[in-house]
């Protein structure tokens, strides 16, 4: 029996984030662009969110609201529970936050996986 607190690595390349998104939680990160599939993760590099589309690339990001949602108390201990890793000052993420900007899903995609979805601008079995 697997403890409550004990990740699990059996999530899917991409899985919809169970939480819903502040209201205007893209926008509050600065993203004035008109893409549908956004992702943002930390990194580390730069210590610094970073917003990407498929041709567009920022770092240094409107930072509080992301790590307001991120570290909130129930997605944080979703995000433990499932072995979610966003990046960190001191770690390259393996995942990314993926945002439907026109449905305001979020998304919890493995890096490369949510590299290719936004690139491609489409969420095929997911939708």
């Amino acid at each position: 029996m697997r403890h409550e607190y004990e990740p699990h690595h059996d999530l899917p390349p991409v899985q919809p984030l169970p939480f819903e998104l502040p209201d205007g939680f893209v926008a509050s990160l600065g993203y004035r662009r008109d893409r549908r599939f956004v992702a943002a993760y930390w990194e580390p590099e730069v210590d610094e969110l970073t917003i990407r589309d498929d041709s567009w690339l920022w770092c240094g990001a409107q930072w509080q609201p992301y790590v307001d949602f991120i570290e909130r108390y129930d997605v944080l201990e979703w995000r433990w529970d499932h072995d979610v890793n966003l990046g960190s000052a001191l770690e390259v993420a393996t995942q990314w936050l993926l945002i439907d900007r026109h449905t305001g899903q979020a998304f919890i995609a493995a890096a490369a996986e949510a590299y290719k979805r936004v690139q491609q601008q489409r969420m095929q079995n997911v939708e």
